[in-house]
């Protein structure tokens, strides 16, 4: 039976197998003969062994070209077996439907093609996420991948519900792009950038939070049941519309217990003397976790403190070094937040 052979047409490619040295594919090859699967569409092939075995086998059909031969076999691929019989009734070799997508495809099919890209979008603000409510805002942002017929649309929260609206139409086209819208009124804002299909199919987004600010004022953060008086005086030469004036023998304004939304606090401090010698200057400070700013007030004056809020909670202290005069202290202001409460 020399130059014996057994082919089984696949899709793609067509793999034969044979021994390794043209030898007979018989009962007679010695059990761990070399074999040698080779590939008719591709310059591959597979090495393995034939041995006997005695498996039973009830398969479906593969022309087999040779003479009559009976027994089973068995091919070794990478520790899985593909197993062969042939019978003495035909001249056809039969191999497992089952094993041949089980065993042969995974191991031989060819590669499949590489998957497209997915598309994807990236953006940030240009100025960074925290802004004036109402202000306009600058979006940079690149495409990368995008599908034929797809389109890209720049949607952000709206309302009291929040929920994504369209505000742009962006150019379908991969690259860098940049867009200007306006901000919205204070809070927190979801934008994002959608990827979409032909059937408005999402098909890849990218979105960040934008904080608008406004001010509140100051009396936001004045404590329950703490004694406060407003009100209007005139301070060297100067009217002072205040919102709190404290005894000049007490230390904090206020003092809050919990983080706020707020950057930034804007404060005018004035000192009037009431009656005696209060020539001094007396010090006001903003006190936060890890950092304070201060400011000293002389009498008879007003002055300004701004500082950055972190977010953490703060105090408004003056009087932070009283003098044995009594020179009342007036503080008036207003702090930036995304949130109305200052919360």
């Amino acid at each position: 039976m020399s130059g014996l052979s057994g082919q089984r047409r696949l899709q793609h490619p067509t793999w034969v197998l044979q021994p390794a040295d043209e030898t007979d594919l018989s009962m007679d090859a010695g059990a761990g003969a070399p074999a040698v699967l080779h590939s008719a569409s591709h310059s591959q092939q597979r090495r393995g062994s034939v041995k006997k075995t005695g498996l039973p086998a009830q398969f479906g059909r593969s022309v087999f070209a040779g003479k009559e031969v009976s027994g089973s076999l068995t091919f070794k691929i990478h520790s899985r077996d593909l197993h062969i019989t042939l019978t003495r009734r035909t001249m056809r070799l039969r191999i497992g439907a089952a094993l041949i997508a089980a065993t042969m495809l995974p191991l031989f099919a060819a590669p499949a093609a590489d998957a497209a890209p997915a598309p994807s979008a990236s953006w940030a603000f240009s100025n960074g996420p925290r802004v004036n409510a109402s202000s306009k805002v600058t979006l940079n942002y690149s495409i990368a991948n995008l599908p034929k017929g797809s389109h890209v649309e720049l949607r952000r929260e709206a309302g009291s519900s929040h929920t994504y609206k369209t505000i742009n139409t962006l150019k379908a086209a991969n690259g860098k792009g940049s867009v200007t819208t306006t901000a919205p009124t204070q809070g927190r804002w979801g934008y994002r950038i959608y990827i979409l299909n032909s059937n408005n199919a999402k098909l890849a987004e990218a979105g960040h939070y934008l904080y608008a600010y406004s001010n509140v004022s100051i009396t936001k953060f004045f404590n329950p049941g703490q004694h406060y008086t407003s009100g209007s005086i005139t301070i060297g030469n100067r009217l002072m519309q205040y919102k709190t004036m404290p005894f000049w023998t007490e230390k904090d304004v206020f003092a809050t217990s919990q983080k706020n939304t707020c950057r930034s606090i804007s404060l005018q401090i004035g000192r009037l003397r009431d009656y005696g010698n209060a020539t001094g200057k007396r010090t006001v400070k903003v006190v936060q976790t890890s950092t304070s700013a201060s400011v000293k007030v002389p009498y008879n004056s007003i002055t300004t403190l701004s500082t950055k809020l972190t977010g953490s909670a703060f105090a408004l202290h003056v009087n932070e070094d009283p003098d044995s005069s009594a020179a009342t202290t007036y503080a008036t202001g207003t702090a930036s937040c995304y949130t109305a409460s200052g919360f």
